[in-house]
């Protein structure tokens, strides 16, 4: 970089040296199976597994150092294991109609196989076996019946650990196609989609943030705002008396707490915004998308000799055009990468337009 006719720097401040790469060793064993004449039917089933070593963290250090920090490698490793099933078949042959089709279904999940006693995790979910893909969070409190527990000001209380809420990794993934064939016709239609595996809603926990959500369009609403009065009572309870100790993974080892209904009355816009931290948000990413449909035509050969052209076709293309999911309601899940925690996702876009090719 230059500034003002003058260069400049960065020192940086991570020692990087005498790392080793992180590595993969993985093996892969399968079938593939062939079955009808002119192999109309075709199965492949591959198994994989991929073990991860010499994975790395970065490390704090004293800045009386000149750095802050330094990578090292851990003794931390991994395996992911995974299954794919995928079946190409002619489903149907005739002098002026086909239809052919893809069905394809993969599972996959990445598993602690090491633990390094050092510098992995401490706590209930990091251990040989378990998966990686944990997703934990602190909740909102609930009594033994499951009701919230509210603190004095009438406003939920939040739990001083995190809990385990699921996994983030689908339980599978899947894919159908379809190619059809009328005459000079040609259709296709291809699905695809996941089944189980969560994510945070980070779009509908702003959104009851900001007071956009539909859900906050309540009398509650009304009466703080046009009426200036306060009629909103949280849902559950309130401690009386007694406490709760925990360990130091966020078990309870005594509770002596008495409960009774609450009934502290509370501005609903300072509830709403106080009481987001909950499963709600934790959702399914659970989906069936329409992913594309192409509708074409091929010109008859005769006429695209004519123009100087060996072949014409034409086609309308849609992608994108329907999504149903679970339980995601304002976001697409698709587009949601990983946990949506920090950004809000933009709207998924659907694509449609015209697809001419020319062969000469």
């Amino acid at each position: 970089g230059v500034w003002d006719g003058l260069s400049t720097s960065e020192y940086p401040s991570t020692i990087l040296g005498g790392v080793k790469p992180i590595t993969d060793r993985t093996w892969e064993i399968g079938a593939n199976l062939h079955f009808l004449e002119g192999s109309r039917i075709i199965v492949d089933i591959p198994y994989f597994n991929k073990y991860t070593y010499n994975n790395t963290k970065s490390q704090t250090i004293s800045s009386a150092s000149g750095f802050t920090s330094r990578l090292r490698n851990i003794n931390e490793k991994y395996v992911r294991r995974g299954i794919e099933f995928s079946v190409d078949a002619n489903a149907i042959k005739r002098a002026n109609f086909s239809w052919d089709l893809n069905v394809n279904i993969s599972k996959s999940h990445r598993y602690f196989a090491q633990i390094d006693e050092e510098f992995s995790k401490d706590d209930l979910w990091t251990k040989v076996g378990g998966r990686t893909d944990y997703y934990t969070y602190k909740l909102l409190d609930t009594d033994p019946d499951g009701n919230l527990i509210h603190k004095a000001n009438g406003l939920p209380y939040k739990r001083p650990y995190a809990v385990l809420c699921g996994y983030t990794d689908p339980d599978f993934e899947w894919g159908f196609a379809n190619n059809f064939r009328y005459k000079m016709f040609t259709l296709a239609v291809t699905f695809d989609g996941r089944v189980g595996g969560i994510s945070w809603n980070n779009t509908e926990y702003r959104m009851l943030d900001s007071g956009v959500h539909p859900s906050t369009d309540t009398q509650w609403r009304y009466d703080e705002v046009v009426n200036g009065k306060l009629t909103y009572i949280g849902e559950g309870v309130k401690v009386v008396s007694g406490e709760v100790k925990y360990d130091q993974y966020g078990r309870i080892t005594e509770d002596t707490r008495v409960f009774e209904k609450n009934d502290k009355v509370v501005s609903y816009e300072d509830y709403v915004k106080g009481s987001r931290q909950t499963m709600k948000w934790i959702q399914d990413k659970t989906f069936l998308k329409l992913r594309e449909v192409a509708l074409g035509y091929d010109l008859p050969k005769s006429f695209a000799k004519k123009l100087g052209m060996s072949a014409c076709s034409v086609s309308l293309i849609g992608q994108n055009l329907f999504v149903l999911s679970k339980e995601f309601k304002f976001v697409d899940p698709d587009g949601v990468d990983g946990i949506e925690d920090e950004d809000m996702t933009s709207p998924s876009v659907r694509y449609t337009g015209i697809n001419l090719k020319l062969t000469f």
